[in-house]
């Protein structure tokens, strides 16, 4: 019965925002079914959509905000609820192993919605690369939203976070973060979180501009929703011969749509990748308007890899991301200067 009620009221405030989420649930799960399974997209193409749906909500804190004015015990009252029943869920189709991977990434997701922009460091090794452990999340906030930096710090601390100041913060993004806090779990040290408030008026340009590996970039638009490109299915389709890059069809993004292409580059014509690949959409998500996902890569990109060495994949160094809002495009050869003034001007 509260079962039932929980979504009934939950799809009522989707209607009432002009969501998606409910909208796109039985085509996303028939299109996930379709991919190749890991363990991650395995468990989502087997949820119930009553059950998905309100794992999304359990994301989305502000899909049940009017709820928490009536009530401010309600939602620990339908969180301790949810996370039962998922949980329950959870311990049918994956192990214990899975099973806390699949929260963290929640917390990840919970952790975007108020707007920034993020960068995802992910584990290397293949044993957390098959499990989709993030290792490190990097949220940099603007310096005129002091409230939205307090507001994270409080969500990070009230999950259980240990909070610590960084001294030093020359290190981050060139000299472009003059704040930075560190979070560590009290309990498990597999996620650490880093808080930054850059100096910049622009988000993106301090986060396009970090020369990082091993990176996947996440963009957060309008306050209301997070982009994951592959946060929480790791398999990447990587043709046999190591003169191309394979590029995954799909990820699964909390209810967006999502568009994919199988589209395999060859590096030897595309040696250029800042000019040749440009013209290719591998994603592009219909919230985002002008907006279009690019991934790309090249050996050239690793520092100490030499010109016309065979293709390394390390797991994740292999491979970085790029935007292209209008006619720019935006990668480590582009001038930075054309970059939007903030996330929310896109």
């Amino acid at each position: 019965m509260f079962f039932t009620w929980t979504v009934s009221i939950s799809c009522f405030l989707y209607q009432r925002r002009g969501g998606y989420v409910f909208k796109c649930i039985n085509e996303q799960v028939t299109e996930y079914k379709q991919c190749p399974l890991t363990p991650m997209t395995s468990l989502f193409s087997r949820f119930p959509n009553e059950l998905l749906a309100l794992v999304i909500i359990l994301c989305d804190w502000r899909s049940l905000g009017h709820l928490y004015k009536l009530d401010d015990r309600l939602d620990t009252v339908i969180r301790a609820h949810l996370f039962q029943r998922v949980q329950r869920r959870l311990a049918i189709f994956v192990p214990v192993s899975l099973q806390f991977s699949f929260w963290q990434c929640l917390d990840v997701n919970r952790g975007c919605i108020f707007g920034g922009v993020a960068r995802i460091t992910i584990a290397g090794d293949h044993s957390a690369y098959d499990s989709a452990y993030p290792r490190q999340l990097d949220l940099m906030f603007s310096s005129h939203s002091p409230i939205a930096i307090e507001r994270m710090g409080r969500l990070l601390r009230k999950a259980g976070y240990l909070a610590g100041e960084v001294v030093s913060t020359g290190r981050y993004y060139r000299g472009e973060v003059v704040r930075a806090m560190k979070f560590m779990h009290a309990t498990s040290q597999m996620l650490s979180i880093c808080v930054l408030q850059s100096s910049s008026p622009s988000l993106l340009r301090p986060i396009l501009k970090s020369p990082h590996t091993s990176m996947h970039n996440i963009l957060t638009a309008s306050n209301s929703y997070s982009f994951y490109p592959r946060l929480l299915d790791r398999h990447i389709s990587v043709a046999s011969s190591s003169r191309f890059v394979g590029v995954p069809s799909f990820l699964y993004n909390f209810g967006l749509t999502t568009y994919g292409l199988n589209q395999l580059l060859d590096i030897n014509v595309a040696n250029d990748l800042h000019t040749e690949i440009c013209g290719l959409t591998y994603r592009q998500t219909f919230n985002l308007p002008g907006v279009e996902v690019v991934e790309w890569g090249h050996p050239n990109q690793w520092p100490g890899v030499e010109e016309g060495l065979e293709w390394q994949n390390d797991g994740f160094g292999e491979e970085n991301h790029m935007w292209r809002i209008g006619t720019e495009c935006f990668c480590s050869s582009c001038d930075y200067q054309l970059l939007p003034l903030s996330v929310q001007d896109i």
